[in-house]
């Protein structure tokens, strides 16, 4: 039976020690809250001193909070990495934003006393603090460790009048205690959201149930957030009331990040068992889940070609086909030839090898079959993927009209059982 394999090896290396290096091309904000002149305050009971930034027993439906340039552009806002570091002192219930990116330098979120507000209308990526259940009364103290009602980060992104919260949450780890918070936005054209929050300075220990990766989402329109802001919720209730810092806030222009992995499956089919290995035998690997970024078999002897998903053997043994997936991790499978020595290989034969002309081609190439034989051509691509097949081929045949631009692998499978692969090359569209 065989065993299908995942190699958790991760050919994308991230350095977690403060922002990520491997993706920063421009360093954007970097601040210790050692100066209040970056900041604009709205309320009365944020204050930066010390060094910190702090919640001072903010309660919610008060709208106290403040905000800087985040300086993430047009330009550049679909790739950024951004951290903090953020301690809950004392306090019976959260409703914090402690990122906030958003599109104006008003509240995204929060509604004024009449219950309306013109910034309903403003797009923004926030991660923030927030349990469950309001507290009972201003003096109740909930436990943030309660299972039933336990202090969650939350990922979140708003779009015109529409707040989205990502299902995933992850628990904090209570109170007075430092949690590092990343996140990262990146994938195509920056659709893919991540939050992380670790338990060490050096970002590289995850608390449990981080990170959370939040894919293929509808931010195109979500172009410019140039403010960051700390804020209180004013819905969250006036109940909910906490103490708390953040430092350490660093911004960073980023790149086409990698954030979601495709999860690939691979299938290297079904053990063969032939009466003449070396006459040829093509095998089949499937894969599902998504297109692989590689794609190899070894040992590579005996084989037409080792990178591709159906090549040709002309020996007996086993074969382990390995690909990865976007993020680098492997899968692998394993296949099996066995020659039973029945002796059923051609002897003779013409000796005319078939060969693609023109090739490179531009419209369409020719192959011509060896004289008194009949054979079936198949054309695909270097993923197996079929996209043409002649069956009862003699002659000279005619293929490649309808392909586009790419490398084709043709397989010819004889009337006889044997085969070869021969390949083409298309130059234009």
């Amino acid at each position: 039976m065989k065993k299908k394999i995942l190699l958790a090896s991760m050919a994308l290396q991230i350095s977690l020690a403060g922002i990520s290096q491997n993706f920063c091309t421009q360093q954007l904000v970097t601040d210790n809250y050692s100066s209040t002149a970056p900041w604009t305050q709205v309320g009365i009971k944020t204050q930066i001193s010390g060094g910190l930034f702090k919640f001072l027993n903010t309660a919610g439906a008060v709208y106290d909070g403040q905000y800087r340039a985040s300086n993430l552009t047009t330009n550049n806002s679909k790739y950024f990495i951004a951290q903090c570091k953020f301690l809950a002192r004392k306090g019976n219930g959260p409703g914090h934003q402690i990122m906030t990116f958003s599109a104006s330098s008003i509240d995204p979120v929060s509604l004024d006393a009449s219950g309306s507000y013109a910034a309903t209308n403003n797009n923004a990526i926030i991660v923030d603090l927030t349990a469950a259940l309001p507290p009972s009364s201003p003096t109740s103290s909930p436990n943030p460790l309660d299972v039933s009602n336990p202090w969650q980060f939350n990922l979140r992104y708003k779009i015109g009048t529409t707040l989205v919260t990502c299902p995933q949450k992850i628990n904090s780890l209570g109170l007075n205690t430092w949690q590092y918070i990343k996140l990262e936005r990146g994938g195509i054209g920056g659709n893919d959201l991540k939050l992380s929050i670790f338990s060490n300075s050096s970002y590289t220990t995850q608390i449990p149930g981080s990170p959370i990766t939040w894919c293929s989402l509808p931010l195109d329109s979500i172009v410019s957030l140039p403010y960051v802001r700390h804020q209180v919720y004013t819905w969250a209730g006036g109940f909910r009331r906490l103490t708390g810092a953040i430092d350490n806030l660093k911004i960073c222009q980023g790149t086409d990040i990698e954030l979601c992995c495709n999860q690939l499956a691979i299938n290297a089919g079904a053990d063969v068992i032939t009466c003449c290995a070396s006459a040829g035998t093509q095998l089949n690997a499937t894969v599902s889940g998504g297109f692989p970024s590689s794609i190899s078999w070894s040992p590579t002897t005996g084989l037409n070609s080792p990178f591709i998903l159906n090549p040709i053997s002309t020996i007996s043994g086993t074969y382990v086909v390995t690909i990865t997936n976007n993020c680098g991790q492997s899968y692998s499978d394993n296949v099996t030839i066995t020659d039973n020595g029945g002796g059923c290989c051609r002897i003779g034969g013409t000796g005319i090898k078939p060969i693609a002309y023109p090739n490179p081609f531009t419209n369409d190439f020719s192959i011509t079959i060896p004289e008194e034989k009949t054979a079936t051509l198949i054309v695909s691509n270097p993923y197996g993927v079929q996209f043409e097949t002649r069956n009862n081929a003699t002659g000279t045949i005619q293929l490649g009209n309808n392909l586009k631009q790419g490398s084709y692998t043709i397989t010819i499978v004889y009337d006889d059982g044997s085969r070869e692969m021969i390949s083409a090359i298309k130059l234009t569209n």
